[in-house]
């Protein structure tokens, strides 16, 4: 196992503790600033018109309201689908209200009849992030495959939704690791390659 793995490993222990301390002493107002800035910064970022975003699990941030407020708003939203392991993500068209299933990790999906689409944006969940980008995930490798995937084919921005509490200094980094373009935290919005997708 290589050093920035095995860094990696014991990071996420320490992320995953300090992710569900943040989440339970997070009140409405947290999830309001988040928001807030998610939708103060969106224009400058990109103008989408499908933005994909994550059932969540956990102290994960839950990204469904916005995708919901994106929805009202005219765009496409969808969410993603593990078709298998070690494989890029599936993205699927979803409308608030359409049944979902459980999938292989445990996230609810949009069923197989759902529309596949690639988007413009994808919300990533995260443990952490640094001031350059880095994101540290659950080790699973599923967003990295995906982006890296996307990225080959079009310009995609990847926003990571997280609290301000989840910034290191500085990630462990791997030739695989997809960077992010911007996170958006209840304090504050981090873009770190806002011209990639203009």
């Amino acid at each position: 196992m290589s050093t920035p793995t095995k860094k990696k490993e014991t990071l996420r222990t320490e992320l995953r503790t300090r992710r569900r301390q943040l989440y339970k002493s997070a009140d409405l107002k947290t999830f309001k600033a988040l928001a807030d800035n998610f939708f103060r910064a969106l224009p400058s970022l990109f103008n989408p018109s499908t933005v994909a975003g994550y059932y969540p699990l956990g102290s994960e941030i839950n990204p469904l309201p916005l995708l919901e407020a994106l929805e009202q708003g005219g765009t496409q939203v969808a969410l993603p689908v593990v078709v298998k392991e070690n494989a890029p993500l599936e993205f699927r068209f979803f409308k608030t209200g359409d049944k979902l299933k459980k999938g292989l990790e445990g996230a609810m999906e949009p069923l197989k009849t759902a529309k596949t689409t690639n988007p413009d944006i994808v919300l990533v969940p995260l443990l952490g992030f640094d001031e350059t980008g880095n994101r540290i995930g659950q080790g699973k490798g599923y967003y990295d495959r995906t982006l890296g995937a996307l990225r080959k084919e079009r310009a995609v921005l990847a926003i990571g939704l997280a609290f301000e509490g989840q910034r290191e200094k500085a990630l462990p980094f791997e030739a695989h690791d997809q960077d992010l373009d911007a996170v958006i935290t209840e304090a504050r919005c981090w873009v770190f390659r806002s011209g990639k997708a203009a």
